[in-house]
């Protein structure tokens, strides 16, 4: 049975939205900023799974997974003047604003692919995902085999 493999991506986490349309053209298309982070996931876990492992998690295993995405602090969560680079004491731990979990996972289920697990079919169980601030921005996951 393979560890628990963990992979911690540094950035600010972006979320994958829903396609675009191109009004004049027709055609459908997914923003840039998704693009950039998938690719950045994806060589992340490509360096931390070497080639002739992958996928680390193979097809037909059964796996969980545990997200955790920690955002920038907000300019309003500093004090001022003198003391402007130390959190006030109200500054909140968790994430409320307008990032959805599940747009969140998009990305970094399509940058797992082929290197850590086959499809993100066989992610069967979230133990965890949590929006978090923090002073540095990054996004941590694990992956673990489920027996059975």
């Amino acid at each position: 049975m393979k560890e628990t493999l963990r992979l911690e991506v540094p950035g600010e986490p972006i979320s994958g939205s829903q396609l675009k349309f191109n009004r004049s053209s027709g055609t459908a298309y997914r923003p840039k900023a998704h693009s950039q982070r998938v690719f950045t996931i994806h060589e992340y876990a490509a360096n931390a799974v070497p080639e002739e492992e992958r996928p680390y998690f193979g097809n037909g295993i059964m796996v969980w997974i545990s997200v955790e995405f920690y955002f920038p602090y907000r300019k309003s969560d500093y004090r001022t003047g003198k003391y402007s680079d130390v959190l006030k004491d109200s500054a909140p731990e968790f994430v409320i604003g307008n990032k959805d979990l599940d747009n969140l996972l998009k990305p970094l289920k399509d940058g797992l692919k082929g290197v850590a697990i086959s499809d993100d079919k066989q992610i069967v169980m979230y133990t965890g995902i949590v929006k978090k601030y923090s002073q540095s921005p990054k996004t941590v996951v694990q992956i673990g085999q489920i027996n059975g």
